[in-house]
């Protein structure tokens, strides 16, 4: 069910007698929790009066420890505040945590200034580049978490996932040439799916050992994870004409029998609300 949030940044990190009595306040037939990742607090209840309580704590600050909070980091959903209605969700640490409980990277902030640069060995940079691009968001295992997010949205975290890489993909590769080039990138986007699918697997298998006994673990079939790979880079790489042996490759492997019929079945997955936000890089 929904649940009402309150996010906070810019407090002072140790303040943990608070958080720890806010928890153990909350009625019995409801359930609290705050996260804090540095001075970065983020409290989740089914209390409204308790989310409430939160904001009024946090807006006050610790004036005898010096501790202020920086308004314009304030956020909070599920709840009206001094007739401001809330968020459908709150953006908190790089991510977007819906009212449900979902949770989704968020690419609010995305920008297209890259740093890498390709002068020497390019093919190994640019291998290593998008490993790296990726590495930090497949790292975070609640993006992929089935039983919290439910398939559907596991998905679409997958998609934005491949999105975000092929972004920086499409923009490195503009500053390279020669004949070999689609090979090299065609290589290189390959590695970049088979990674991302060996990174689902293991925190599939990490969920399951961790789930509740009786409780059943959704898992994304690996052909659906290499559809979504593909089409991701497909739809950034044939922005530029220059791309345009790149993304006949793709267009070759996305014309596999493996991946028949995934094109309308994951339509909404790859719908322009999932990727509109990558367009404009």
């Amino acid at each position: 069910g929904d649940v009402a949030m309150g996010a906070a940044g810019g407090a002072y990190p140790s303040i943990p007698t608070y958080e720890v009595a806010l928890s153990k306040q909350s009625p019995p037939r409801h359930r609290s929790v705050v996260l804090r990742f540095v001075d970065d607090y983020l409290f989740i209840t089914t209390d409204e009066d308790r989310a409430r309580r939160f904001m009024e704590v946090m807006r006050e600050g610790f004036p005898d420890c010096g501790i202020l909070l920086n308004p314009v980091k304030f956020s909070h959903s599920g709840f009206c505040v001094d007739g401001v209605e809330g968020e459908e969700g709150i953006r908190w640490c790089g991510l977007s945590i819906s009212r449900t409980g979902e949770v989704m990277s968020d690419y609010s902030r995305l920008t297209d200034k890259w740093s890498v640069s390709l002068s020497v060995n390019p093919g190994k940079k640019l291998k290593s580049s998008l490993h790296w691009s990726l590495k930090w968001r497949v790292e975070k295992a609640v993006l992929f978490d089935t039983v919290a997010n439910g398939g559907e949205v596991v998905r679409v975290n997958v998609y934005q996932t491949f999105l975000s890489c092929a972004a920086r993909c499409a923009a490195l590769v503009s500053r390279m040439s020669g004949p070999h080039l689609p090979k090299l990138v065609h290589e290189a986007i390959g590695g970049a799916i088979e990674y991302v699918q060996v990174k689902l697997e293991r925190h599939e298998e990490a969920t399951g050992r961790l789930a509740p006994p009786g409780v059943r673990v959704p898992r994304v079939p690996g052909v659906h994870v290499r559809f979504l790979g593909l089409k991701a880079f497909w739809r950034l790489m044939r922005r530029r004409l220059q791309h345009g042996a790149i993304v006949t490759l793709l267009e070759r492997d996305l014309g596999h029998p493996q991946f028949r019929g995934l094109e309308s079945k994951l339509a909404d997955i790859i719908g322009e609300k999932n990727s509109s936000v990558f367009d404009r890089l």
